[in-house]
């Protein structure tokens, strides 16, 4: 029912014409793509969740010394087609190979006890790492790990 305005007479919509073509529904404009700005996600959830399980596979080698360094790998290895898994994945693999450098250097000091000291200061960088590259790429962000060198380009 409607009442044409300024007057008291309420008229059904479907039986005058004037006032159904007056209601009648006006189609919407067509989506407009939105441009990507720099910080916004870009990957699919499936590439975010494989890139925090890259991410928290570095953990794993707290619980199995060598997974920690072959899931990670493995993730990364099988997915390389994808530009955003190819990218965390070489991060992850840079840093792997970082912090066994950063271990290998360390291990010879073990005798003088500076170098438990140095392997438990690798221990909690890699944890806390792992922790916020797997949040961040939760959040669809990058994260680049603190390290003077990548190996892999």
């Amino acid at each position: 029912m409607a009442c044409a305005e300024g007057t008291t007479a309420w008229r059904a919509i479907a039986t005058d014409h004037e006032l159904s073509r007056a209601f009648q529904a006006v189609p919407p404009p067509p989506p407009v793509a939105p441009a990507t700005a720099p910080g916004t996600p870009t990957s699919t959830t499936s590439d975010q969740n494989l890139i925090v399980f890259i991410h928290l596979g570095v953990l794993a080698g707290f619980i199995v010394p060598i997974l920690g360094l072959v899931l990670p790998l493995v993730l990364w290895l099988t997915n390389r087609a994808r530009p955003d898994i190819e990218r965390a994945g070489k991060e992850v693999a840079n840093w792997l190979l970082f912090t066994a450098i950063a271990s290998l250097v360390s291990l010879p000091f073990v005798f003088c006890y500076i170098g438990f000291l140095m392997l438990f200061a690798i221990a909690v960088a890699m944890l806390v790492c792992a922790i916020i590259g797997a949040v961040k790429a939760s959040r669809g962000e990058f994260f680049s790990y603190p390290m003077p060198f990548r190996l892999i380009k």
